[in-house]
């Protein structure tokens, strides 16, 4: 799933002071997405994290998003 430019929530962490974050994904890293929030740039850990996405019922668990986008696009297709 590509979720860079969307608009997300953070649902669910570990760290306690990512739930509630809202904002626009810039980008998507092995580890971590880059959240474009009204307070700034937060950077949110993919273990542990589970992401609602704007305008539709999807719910992404952040271990499902483990590793590169182009990695996890590559695989898909084999």
């Amino acid at each position: 799933m590509n979720i860079v430019g969307s608009t997300v929530t953070v649902v669910g962490s570990t760290d306690p002071t990512k739930v509630g974050v809202r904002g626009e994904v810039l980008i998507d890293s092995a580890k971590t997405i880059l959240i474009e929030s009204e307070g700034g740039r937060i950077t949110v850990e993919k273990k542990g994290s589970v992401l609602q996405v704007q305008g539709t019922r999807d719910v992404v668990v952040g271990l499902d998003l483990m590793g590169r986008q182009e990695d996890r696009l590559r695989s898909r297709k084999n």
